[in-house]
């Protein structure tokens, strides 16, 4: 493109020059002299810098040709003060960088849809006693979650499920691991697949266990071999039949070595399930609201009582995705609203810095507007300016939140759910650069207009004083965030003190705890008894 318009731009400029030595030669015939001819021509055509750019507004798209300039122009700028540079762009980018963590972290726990096919049809069932605090969830018995299986029509699956940490074997030792009983068809609800091997079916008759990704790369150190080996579990060895996908470990979200071991409903004796009884997890069929689906499973259970008291008065509905994600909600969005008036503090102090640059370049701005340059050209270069610095800091931003979110990931990863999947979307990104653009033209249109209001003065000063209005009320606003914040963080300080210093009723230095797991635990209560004893 650039390319064409220099081939039009040539010949424009070849043609006025032809125009020009025509209208010389006819006053050299006339009896001018050389240089009389020469001058008398230009009068007469007129500025030929100017009708150039004129004729060549014809053509459309000058701006951009304009705006390429600008931005070499700018560049050529920024880099003979680098000082400025690396201020405005290192405050831009803590504030930023700051702020693209946050939204990389917010839009990957709490907006992104959970890695499940339809995932927004999947909801949580538990009870809810009144004689158990707010928030917790009790679980349903067998005989309830069978009730549901058979009588339930909105629903197009209905599996329980609970979780224990065990004492796991395998031919490389005994460590503990996250054991999740679930009742058949629990994966076939959740509309997954193995990744090696294959799922369970409704009624598994032989003892089979089902490892997540993480299980099969720590524990078995990613063995070709796994599926068909054996995992000794509370005395019992159970068969690995299938590898869950990478990333995926369900119900809780969170990372971690989880070991899947399905149970029969139908069998005699629960096994792994010491209290006959699970949470629920389901699948509503497509159309089917929430409040439609808990009504019609409150009607089953309202009859049926488990041992600790739920029936379907007590019965509960959450979605998958916030029973996953209900703790973290209110804090993740504090902390995105803390970075926010961060980013507005650095915004503030990157638009006093542009301000003040812009403030010492009056005198230039209006030479040009004397020779000629319209206030639409001086506010152009201006914006080419600021928008570079913007996002330049925007870029080192981007850079720093990369880092930062690899960081979240291996440091919370296995303790929040969905953490591990904690990264920079295309959206962050997009978010980031309107960011950075919008900084950049608000710092520009402050000076900008400062400019067009001096440059209307016919004479020329040296005696630039860069305060302006605008220049103040930033500095109060950095004043203001910046004790909002600093009061909001004292605020947390002193909370987190306070917590850290309540009396527990004992010493608690040089205390340490012990948890002990047998790896069977059939066996005699003297026995283990007398393990802890010796220990």
């Amino acid at each position: 493109m650039f390319a064409q318009w220099n081939s039009k731009r040539k010949q424009l400029e070849d043609e006025i020059l032809a125009h020009i030595a025509l209208e010389t030669e006819e006053n050299l015939q006339a009896g001018m002299s050389p240089e009389e001819a020469r001058l008398a021509a230009h009068r007469k055509f007129g500025n030929a810098p100017l009708a150039m750019d004129r004729s060549r507004e014809i053509w459309g798209a000058l701006w951009l040709e304009y705006l390429w300039h600008d931005l070499r122009y700018a560049f050529r700028t920024l880099k003979k003060s680098p000082g400025y540079t690396a201020t405005v762009v290192l405050t831009l980018a803590l504030g930023l960088g700051t702020v693209a963590t946050m939204l990389a972290v917010v839009d990957s726990v709490l907006l992104r849809p959970v890695a499940l096919p339809h995932p927004h049809q999947l909801v949580i069932l538990y009870g809810q006693s009144g004689h158990y605090k707010s928030g917790s969830r009790n679980e349903l018995s067998y005989h309830q979650i069978q009730a549901l299986q058979r009588h339930a029509h909105l629903f197009t699956a209905i599996a329980g499920y609970a979780t224990t940490v065990k004492p796991v074997g395998t031919s490389s030792g005994t460590r503990w691991a996250l054991l999740t009983p679930v009742t058949p068809g629990f994966f076939r609800m959740l509309g997954i697949h193995a990744a090696l091997g294959r799922l369970p079916g409704k009624n598994p008759s032989a003892p089979v266990a089902v490892i997540s990704h993480l299980f099969w790369q720590q524990r078995l150190h990613s063995s070709p071999h796994a599926i068909g080996s054996i995992l000794h579990i509370d005395g019992q060895s159970r068969t690995i039949i299938g590898i869950l996908p990478r990333g995926l470990s369900v119900p809780y979200g969170t990372g971690g070595p989880f070991v899947y071991t399905p149970i029969s409903l139908h069998a005699r004796h629960a096994g792994l399930f010491s209290s006959d009884a699970a949470l629920v997890m389901a699948r509503m069929k497509p159309g089917v609201t929430m409040p439609q689906a808990l009504a019609e499973a409150r009607s089953i259970l309202s009859h049926r009582k488990s041992k600790n008291g739920v029936d379907g008065s007590h019965l509960a509905a959450q979605s998958y995705a916030a029973y996953l994600t209900g703790s973290l909600r209110r804090p993740l969005f504090a902390l995105l609203g803390g970075v926010l008036i961060l980013l507005l503090i650095a915004c503030a102090n990157a638009a006093n810095l542009q301000i003040a640059r812009a403030m010492e370049r009056i005198a230039e701005m209006q030479i040009r507007s004397a020779l000629g340059a319209g206030f639409r050209r001086l506010l152009q270069q201006l914006l080419a300016e600021s928008i570079v610095v913007s996002l330049l800091g925007a870029a080192l931003g981007c850079a720093l939140a990369l880092a930062a979110t690899a960081f979240i990931r291996s440091s919370y990863g296995n303790a929040f759910a969905r953490f591990r999947g904690v990264a920079l979307h295309p959206m962050v990104f997009a978010a980031i650069a309107a960011l950075a653009l919008a900084t950049g033209i608000m710092a520009s249109l402050a000076p900008a207009f400062s400019i067009r209001r001096r440059t209307r003065a016919a004479a020329v000063t040296q005696r630039i004083t860069p305060r302006t209005r605008i220049s103040g009320l930033l500095v109060v606003l950095q004043i203001a965030l910046t004790c909002v914040l600093l009061a909001t963080t004292g605020l947390f300080l002193r909370t987190f003190r306070a917590l850290q210093q309540v009396p527990l009723g004992f010493n608690p230095h040089h205390v340490t705890t012990l948890v002990l797991l047998p790896i069977d635990s059939h066996e005699s209560p003297t026995l283990i008894r007398q393990t802890d004893t010796r220990l």
